[in-house]
């Protein structure tokens, strides 16, 4: 599993801000979402 930035989320923008301001519900508003590390 790997930390991504949310695509949904107006905070993935920033690198060095401070998440949760945004409401969202994809990462819920931590700016980041977890995703399976695929390997072929």
């Amino acid at each position: 599993m790997i930390k991504v930035k949310c695509p949904d989320c107006e905070w993935s923008q920033f690198s060095d801000e401070m998440v949760g301001m945004t409401p969202c519900y994809r990462c819920n508003s931590t700016g980041y979402i977890i995703e399976p590390l695929i390997e072929e």
